[in-house]
This record gives structure tokens, sequence and C-alpha cells, in this order.
């Protein structure tokens, strides 16, 4: 019988071994001296703690960043680890504002609606990002019509503070009584980030420097709203119509294919179709209350690619 051949491994020489590990060290250093300050950068003021739905303590701090600014950072209390960005506060703005975002956000805290804490915010100055939005549109219009008639402005209202606040504020009828609302109400009601998110940048802009006015509420909605996971579900919702319309696939089909399935008294399967339809915004959640306008980006995802088979950018709304 013949003996099997076997291939002969080359072990790697000496040098090459001592190169890669001279490589993992450095990259392991950068990621540590990176991982450090940010560390170090949030052993900052304590303005809040709660305990999350698994009952570990968080704790919201005010910590300094580049250039005076101020960052409102959830964090897990005993790690500092999951470091989520509340606010980044430009440093001309009050300083009561750090504590006025984080009494807003402990309202209903929820660290997986903010973003990461990055290296990059240490050194970021928040007017930047404003500044680049405001530039999107150099026009827009002073007030907003709804589907319903309703209207939306950015006015000067009563605040907590001693001095008034910008906020969105929504009129039921053009002239009537004014109500403020969230930013995200507003994106929600029009189902456009545009104008909206142009027209409150270009007013925090504005408004820096101005200690008479406090614009804390519109700059942390605004960010939030600019980093959060779940986004308008309009997009999605007129691909999926129109290929439905032109026989392309069928609201079953999809669901099938995003192995959301029911099965009737006989066992015959087929899709979930109600919760396609309320993920689309064209079902209600439950009775009584309207159909919304979000869907979760992961969930967009999915129906995107296993449910029509195309990109998730091609189906959200920019």
């Amino acid at each position: 019988m013949t003996p099997t051949a076997y291939a002969q491994r080359t072990a790697p020489s000496r040098p090459a071994i001592r190169r890669h590990a001279a490589v993992h060290e450095r990259a392991s250093r950068v990621q540590s001296r990176e991982q450090a300050e940010v560390r170090d950068a949030l052993a900052g003021e304590l303005l809040a703690a709660y305990l999350d739905g698994d009952g570990r303590r968080r704790e919201v701090l005010r910590c300094l960043g580049a250039g005076g600014s101020v960052l409102v950072v959830d964090c897990d209390s005993a790690t500092l680890g999951d470091r989520r960005l509340i606010a980044h506060l430009a440093p001309d703005e009050p300083a009561g504002n750090a504590e006025l975002a984080c009494a807003i956000y402990m309202r209903t805290p929820s660290p997986s609606a903010c973003r990461r804490v990055a290296a990059e915010d240490l050194s970021a100055v928040p007017t930047s990002e404003l500044e680049a939005q405001a530039m999107q549109d150099p026009g827009g219009p002073s007030r907003l019509e709804g589907p319903s008639g309703e209207c939306f402005a950015l006015e000067l209202v009563c605040a907590e503070m001693s001095i008034p606040e910008l906020r969105w504020c929504r009129y039921a009828v053009p002239g009537g009584e004014l109500r403020p609302v969230s930013l995200r109400e507003v994106v929600g009601s029009l189902e456009s980030y545009e104008p909206v998110r142009t027209l409150s940048a270009r007013a925090l802009l504005g408004r820096c420097g101005e200690h008479s006015v406090s614009i804390t509420t519109l700059r942390s909605e605004l960010q939030r709203l600019n980093t959060s996971r779940t986004v308008l579900n309009r997009g999605l919702r007129e691909t999926v119509l129109s290929q439905v319309r032109r026989g392309i696939v069928s609201m079953s089909e999809v669901a099938l294919r995003c192995e959301r399935v029911k099965r009737d008294p006989r066992g015959t399967v087929s899709g979930e179709t109600s919760w396609l339809a309320r993920r689309l915004g064209l079902a209600a959640e439950a009775p009584g209350v309207a159909p919304t306008p979000w869907i979760h980006s992961d969930v967009l995802a999915l129906i995107a690619r296993s449910g029509l088979g195309v990109s998730p950018r091609e189906v959200e709304v920019a």
C-alpha cells in the first residue's frame, strides 16, 4: 500500500512572528489609549442615577468636552461602560442647560435610543454639525402645514427656567392656540425629516450665544433624532404598496419572506399581513391609536432585504 503523503506545513519564521506581535501590540495600545481618553473624559459630575430594566444602576454625568463644550452622558455606574450620548452642549450655552437636558431625559430614560460615545466626540464642537445641516437648504417656510390642516412653527414659549425656550409648537388651526410639541412629533406628523431638521439647525445657530433664550431642549431633540435607530416608514410603505399594485409581490408573500407566518383552522400557512401592515403604518398597534409613522431600522432592513429584495437605503426617507 502506498503511504499517504501529507503536505508539510511550514512554520512561520521568528522574525515574522515578532512583526505580527509588534503590529498587534501597537493596535492594542492605540485602542487602549482611545478607550482611556473616553474613560478619563467621563470622570464628570453626577447629575442623576436610576436603575435600568435589568436592575443595574446607571448614571447621567456632565463631562467637559472640546472648547468648553459639555457632554451629557448616560453610562453604567459600576464600569463607566455602555456610554451613551444624551446631549452635546455648545460652550456658549447657559450652565444650567446640562441639568435641563438631564431632567428631560430622565422622564423616560432609554440608553438604547442614544448612540454610543465615540472618541471623536471629545474633540467635536456641537455647532459644526448644525452648520452642516443649516447649509442643506438656503431657504424654507417659517410655518409648516400638516396633513390635517394643523400648522407647526418654531416659537418662544414659557419654560421651566426663568427665560423663554425655543420649541416647535402646533396650532390646531392657523392663528389658534399653540401647544409645544417635540421635534420628533413634527417630523412624524409630516412624515418627512425636511425641512424640519434644517429649520431647527438654522434656528439653533441663530440663537447661539443668546443667553436670554434656552435652546437646550431643541438641540437635544435634534441630536436624538439624528442618532435614533427608529426611522420613518413612509419610503418602505410606498415601495411595498407600489410592488403590490404592480403585481410583483403580495403583502402575504412579503410577510412570509420575513418569516412572519400564520395558520388558519385548517392549517393553511400564509403571511401575517397584520404584522406587516402595522410596521408600514397602515394599521394601528392597538384600538384607539393612530398608525405609527416610525419603524426600527433593523425591522426596515429585514422587510427591505428579505421581503422585497432591495437595499434598505432604497426605502429610507432621507
